[in-house]
């Protein structure tokens, strides 16, 4: 089984807020931060709907069991590095990093894997085998455009709410959701998307 969390989220958003702000019509200053928010709330949203990150950010994904020979797969591509692997024996707390030569990431796959080369070695029960990487398409200038737009597009429908709340994923627009599904990534059905949250 398999869970994962964000530990290091994204520096910046693929869409300005000088941007939204433009395509609103330049709506009062203070209401930045309204429009910020929801830039954010719209990024995870189809962050979350295709199961990829936009912009780099860190994530860690904890696993029970050692990679079998197809290998572990990795949430959010596209994954850029691993930066550790660290296991826990039975009953510890601290754990051991792995040297990179025991292990290959095969970054061509989407989602990523993790192959084992060296020998296992016993893990706790839970939780005994956590990785570390870097995942997203970079900064915000490397993000798929069209993707950018549908986030656009989202932040400003949440804007014109009252209260500005980002709308349900059932209220999306027919649009933005074909433009989507090209990017979703189909996973296992044990591997779990974030915050530990095991299938």
């Amino acid at each position: 089984m398999s869970g994962s969390r964000l530990t290091g989220p994204p520096a910046a958003e693929p869409v300005s807020v000088a941007f939204l702000r433009e395509l609103l019509r330049y709506p009062p200053s203070d209401q930045d931060a309204v429009i910020g928010s929801l830039i954010a709330a719209a990024r995870q949203a189809t962050e979350d709907y295709t199961g990829r990150a936009w912009i780099t950010q860190t994530w860690e994904q904890a696993f029970d069991t050692w990679p079998t020979a197809e290998g572990l797969v990795l949430v959010r591509p596209p994954v850029q590095a691993v930066t550790s692997v660290v296991t826990f024996a039975p009953g510890a707390s601290v754990g051991v990093v792995l040297d990179p030569a025991t292990y290959v990431v095969d970054l061509w796959a989407a989602p990523a894997r993790l192959l084992l080369t060296g020998a296992p070695s016993a893990l706790r029960v839970a939780s005994g085998l956590v990785v570390t990487f870097t995942a997203g398409y970079g900064a915000a200038a490397a993000v798929p455009p069209a993707v950018a737009n549908e986030i656009a597009t989202l932040a400003m429908i949440g804007f014109k709410q009252r209260p500005p709340a980002l709308p349900d994923q059932g209220a999306w627009p027919a649009a933005t959701l074909d433009v989507l599904r090209s990017y979703r990534v189909e996973y296992p059905s044990r591997i779990s998307l974030g915050d530990w949250v095991v299938e």
